[in-house]
């Protein structure tokens, strides 16, 4: 029997909250198999925050195995980034990292990832994710290598010693 959008939103409510990564990967295959659209498990998005979290992991996983279908919703869920009853910045590093950026939130991207990479209560993950997913941009917009060095030069003199051997990295590579 076909699971119903309702069917899948009730059962994430139940699993969600006390899942593992392995329940996370079983439970992004039965999302795909039912063909259902990300933007149509949204509301799991305002449900409580540990729900929440376990969503926004879930869509990690669902991006992992179908890039597109998270890349496809993306716009929506960008829209809806300040209603999220959990901090978001980190997910959508990883999604954007995975699945890159829709075109139509390039601009608003690029001012987040700059925010996130700057920010000093940015955690090390999201600051990595953010400069990798900055990397990955510099194709499309060379004229802000410069602006990103820049911030790579404030980041190394703040950063953990993992991120500061990424940043040397960078560096290197944007020469």
């Amino acid at each position: 029997m076909a699971q119903t959008v309702s069917d899948i939103c009730k059962k994430l409510i139940l699993e969600l909250p006390g899942s593992s990564g392995n329940d996370r990967r079983r439970l992004a295959h039965e999302i795909i198999d039912a063909e259902v659209g990300i933007e149509d498990l949204s509301l799991m998005l305002h449900t409580e925050s540990q729900v929440v979290s376990r969503f926004l992991w879930l869509l990690t996983d669902i991006a992992w195995i179908r890039p597109d279908a998270v890349k496809r919703a993306l716009p929506s869920l960008w829209k809806e980034r300040e209603a999220i009853n959990y901090p978001y910045q980190a997910s959508f590093a990883q999604y954007w990292l995975v699945c890159g950026v829709p075109e139509q939130d390039e601009a608003e991207a690029l001012d987040a990832l700059f925010s996130w990479l700057r920010s000093s209560t940015t955690n090390s993950s999201t600051k990595t994710r953010s400069l990798k997913v900055l990397v990955t941009m510099m194709d499309v917009y060379p004229e802000l290598k410069n602006e990103l060095k820049l911030s790579l030069e404030e980041l190394k003199e703040t950063s953990s010693i993992s991120l500061r051997k990424l940043v040397d990295r960078t560096k290197a590579e944007l020469r």
